[in-house]
């Protein structure tokens, strides 16, 4: 289900709380769809999953910001993810309250958004 976007705290040690990204997965699954979708050339199976990666990340977020990392979901799978908001200042989790912006990236991406933990590979 759709986590609200409110509940994550913000990041603190006392009582500890983890860096968190508020973003969308990317998938194998996903970015595949991606590549169908924008006619990316097929080249051997794991660079059509990166090209379609690349190609999200080359594009401009309509307002704000946006970047890219990896993230644990779906019980500690990792996949890379469109990061919109963390919880690690006021500032940063502004657009994790933008429902026209989460929309807008539900759509394009076909990706549900949630809090996640970072990988750090």
């Amino acid at each position: 289900g759709v986590q609200n976007p409110s509940t994550s705290p913000l990041r603190s040690g006392e009582p500890y709380v983890p860096v968190l990204l508020f973003a969308y997965p990317l998938p194998d699954d996903c970015l595949e769809r991606w590549a169908k979708t924008h006619n990316i050339p097929e080249g051997d199976e794991n660079d059509l999953c990166q090209d379609a990666f690349h190609d999200i990340r080359r594009r401009p977020p309509p307002r704000g910001w946006c970047r890219v990392a990896q993230v644990y979901y779906d019980d500690w799978k990792v996949a890379p993810a469109l990061v919109i908001a963390t919880n690690r200042s006021k500032e940063e989790m502004v657009q994790s309250q933008d429902l026209d912006l989460i929309q807008y990236y539900r759509t394009l991406l076909h990706s549900e958004p949630g809090w996640f933990p970072r990988y750090y590979c």
